[in-house]
């Protein structure tokens, strides 16, 4: 899932609670390990392998001009199918995420809340708290040769 729940209107919902997987070109190892439905709105969707290593075609579903032959495809904004599987499959909790060793990161800060914190993230560089800010933004991904934005 993509950062939705950094999203203030969407933090009502309370199980939009996080963000999984790395860079669109990993999909095939993150979503062969997430137990839960997957809904695809970008053209970045990869058609999954075959044998066990594929099994996640079953959990995985797309929508609008994005489309893969053989996956379910949910037209007009119809998500019945992809929250009767979700509700259907396990999902994560802290130690099942721990055991596959699923890294953690704090997202979801768009502009208005960095400007926000402006002040108080100047203070704590200047009192010496704070030496690291991380600007990750785009299509940037944090391995290789995928970090444009440490460039800049």
């Amino acid at each position: 899932m993509l950062p939705a729940h950094g999203y203030p209107a969407l933090r009502a919902y309370e199980h939009l609670a996080g963000h999984y997987g790395g860079a669109w070109y990993r999909q095939k190892h993150d979503f062969a390990q997430f137990p839960g439905a997957i809904l695809m709105t970008t053209n970045c969707v990869l058609e999954p392998p075959g044998g066990p290593a594929g099994a996640y075609r079953t959990n995985l579903f797309t929508t609008g001009e994005t489309g893969v032959s053989g996956i379910a495809h949910c037209e007009a904004k119809q998500f019945d199918a992809v929250v009767e599987r979700a509700l259907a499959l396990p999902g994560f909790d802290a130690v099942a995420a721990a055991a596959i060793g699923a890294p953690t990161h704090l997202v979801g800060f768009g502009r208005e809340a960095t400007l926000g914190a402006a002040p108080a993230v100047l203070d704590a560089i200047k009192a010496g708290q704070l030496n690291h800010i991380f600007l990750i933004g785009g299509g940037d991904g944090s391995e290789g040769a995928r970090r444009d934005y440490q460039r800049v």
